[in-house]
């Protein structure tokens, strides 16, 4: 029987996301580990050349089947805690201060991602406020220039304008962001030069007019600048997401699932922690589509979680055994090598598809939570406050059960249960 058709078969038997975030996983990681003992022990080598024989072959071959089987089956069990792990919870006390290490090392990237998101925030404000004061200005020096003069002797070279204007175009040409600053400077150098010559003059016998060619490229220069620190505020307020609220997790990932609870809480004063199990069923039968999509992306969220600890466990247990039996010095090498380079590969990985599943969540909660809100029978708010005050009820009933949450019920007028 062939790979593909062993994972039909086991498809009709057990649900896709167990097939693919914990038996693919271990099935691979199990042939890999069994690539690394092939090469490590002649035992080994000896049992599995016995298994070109018919009968203790097809029987070695079901054993190891099963095997991976019941890995896999135990991975998906495990799976949330290790994607936790994975997130920095279960830290032991002895290591707090690695685990404090690791907080300050998140907050410094939180930190450089805020900085940058209120310069960039101030710098596209500020240009955009400044764009039409400085063509105004431009335009009232010349007016003035071609008031007082009837030459034009503006080369577009050695002056500080044309100078000031053609370090702009290198930062252009070169993809590089544009500052206030720099704009401004070259407008008041640009304003001189149209205030003391005659834009309207062209001084070159060709019909060359480099003072108005300069003064509309230094235009194009504003809207240049005011565009690209636009998309570099929208960029770092999409990393800004990635945060919760409050405190800093020590991983990247950790801080992906807090940004989830914070949406929530920050929005809609829904606590996710408690209802997003309830919104599940509603999810499941309102959108059979979208929901197959949301859970497509966990299930690829548990493969890679999956495949980033059997790679470090797998680089963890060999790296020990090749040195204690003396293995090839090239497979030492090698798992020392591909080992951790593949943990990492695949928690870097984990992050961004962590990213998608949380973005398919809120998603979720935009417009799945009335539809809950009436699955429990509550009547839907009228407004934001209305709705923060109904979760925030329905918080304290659901978690602490208090004998003080005073809720109304809705019931279908048809006396239905919806």
């Amino acid at each position: 029987m062939s790979l593909a058709s062993l994972l039909d078969r086991l498809g009709g038997l057990l649900p896709k996301n167990f097939i693919v975030g914990a038996f693919l996983p271990a099935l691979i990681f199990g042939f890999l580990n069994g690539v690394i003992l092939y090469g490590d022990s002649a035992r080994f080598r000896t049992w599995s050349g016995k298994l070109t024989s018919a009968t203790p072959g097809v029987f070695a071959s079901a054993v190891v089947l099963i095997g991976v089987a019941v890995m896999g089956y135990l991975l998906s069990c495990l799976n949330g805690y290790l994607r936790e792990v994975l997130e920095g919870k279960h830290f032991p006390a002895r290591l707090d201060k690695v685990r404090q290490s690791m907080e300050a090392t998140e907050r410094a990237r939180y930190n450089d991602v805020e900085n940058a998101y209120q310069e960039a925030r101030s710098e596209a404000g500020l240009i955009s406020d400044a764009k039409q004061r400085w063509s105004d200005y431009m335009a009232d020096e010349a007016a003035k220039g071609i008031q007082a003069t009837t030459t034009n002797t503006y080369t577009g070279l050695a002056e500080p304008a044309a100078q000031a204007i053609e370090e702009l175009r290198v930062l252009h040409r070169q993809a590089q962001r544009i500052d206030l600053a720099s704009l401004a400077n070259a407008v008041g150098l640009l304003g001189t030069e149209l205030a003391r010559n005659n834009i309207r003059v062209y001084p070159s016998p060709h019909g060359h007019n480099r003072l108005s060619e300069d003064r509309l490229d230094l235009l194009s220069l504003v809207d240049y600048a005011k565009d690209v620190w636009s998309v570099r505020e929208q960029q770092k307020f999409n990393e800004l997401a990635r945060f919760g609220i409050g405190n800093i997790a020590p991983t990247a990932l950790g801080n992906i699932a807090a940004s989830m609870q914070g949406y929530g809480m920050t929005r809609y004063g829904i606590n996710l922690e408690t209802f997003w199990g309830r919104m599940q069923p509603i999810l499941a039968s309102a959108n059979k589509d979208f929901n197959g999509g949301l859970q497509d992306s966990k299930t690829q969220l548990d493969f890679l979680i999956v495949c980033c600890w059997l790679s470090a466990i797998s680089t963890a247990v060999w790296l020990p055994v090749l040195a204690v039996t003396g293995g090839p010095w090239w497979l030492f090498l090698m798992v020392a090598l591909a080992g951790p380079l593949a943990a990492w590969f695949c928690y870097g990985l984990a992050v961004e598809s962590y990213v998608v599943f949380t973005e398919l969540q809120r998603t979720s909660v935009d417009l799945y939570r009335f539809p809950l809100l009436q699955a429990l029978h509550i009547a839907l708010p009228a407004g934001i406050r209305d709705e923060r005050a109904s979760w925030n009820a329905l918080q304290r009933l659901s978690t602490y059960g208090r004998e003080t949450v005073d809720l109304s019920y809705q019931h279908d007028p048809k006396g239905g249960n919806n």
